[in-house]
Order: structure tokens, then C-alpha cells, then sequence
């Protein structure tokens, strides 16, 4: 178990730059497989840091994106920009569709946020 525990975070601390030199959806697979992963965890709370980490490079790409755009909402006219949020939508959807409703643990912090302003 401890062995397993090991490689799960050593996964999600090295997922970062494992993944800049993958196309989107070899991103998107990835993301899918260690969210398989992490659903395999039986404790709740284990589950929920896992996902978090998981999903923190996302989460920081679309935090910055929606903190641009309320300085200047001609950002998301960028196809770059739109690019982007595309690719961390299909990004949380992959490991959603792992996690069944323990995707709000992902998305619920920040994308709110849009919703609001």
C-alpha cells in the first residue's frame, strides 16, 4: 500500500511537466487514467487532495484566463485563448467521467467564479 501511495504522489507532483510536450488529447488521456487512479482511493479526504493536485495546473491556467478577461473580455475572442478553455474543459471532463460526482471537487472553487461576474 505504501508502495502504491508513493507512485500516486510522485505522479501528481511530476504531471505537470510531464504533460507539456503531449498534444491535447494524449493530455486529456493522461488526466482520464490518473483520475481512474485516484478513484481508487477509499478515504474521502485522500480522494479530494489527490483531485485537487490533480487539477491544479487547470485550475490555475483558467483562473488566470478569467482574471485577464475581467480586465478585457476581447481575450476570449483570441482563438489561443479559446484553444485553451477548450482543452481544460475537455481536461476536467475526462477525469469526471472517471470520477462520476466527485467532479465538483474539481470545478467547484473556480468555475463559479464566471458565473458570479
Amino acid at each position: 500500500m505504501k508502495r502504491y501511495l508513493y507512485v500516486r504522489k510522485k505522479l501528481l507532483t511530476t504531471l505537470p511537466t510531464t504533460v507539456v510536450d503531449l498534444e491535447p488529447h494524449q493530455i486529456h488521456t493522461s488526466y482520464e487514467y490518473v483520475g481512474h487512479m485516484i478513484q481508487a482511493e477509499s478515504e474521502e479526504t485522500e480522494r479530494d487532495e489527490y483531485l485537487q493536485r490533480l487539477m491544479d495546473l487547470p485550475n490555475q491556467q483558467w483562473v488566470e484566463i478569467i482574471g485577464y478577461a475581467h480586465e478585457n473580455m476581447d481575450l476570449l475572442k483570441d482563438q489561443d485563448v479559446i484553444r485553451i478553455v477548450l482543452n481544460i474543459l475537455k481536461t476536467n471532463k475526462s477525469v469526471s467521467t472517471r470520477l462520476g460526482t466527485d467532479w465538483k471537487v474539481i470545478c467547484a472553487p473556480d468555475y463559479g467564479s464566471c458565473a458570479r461576474n
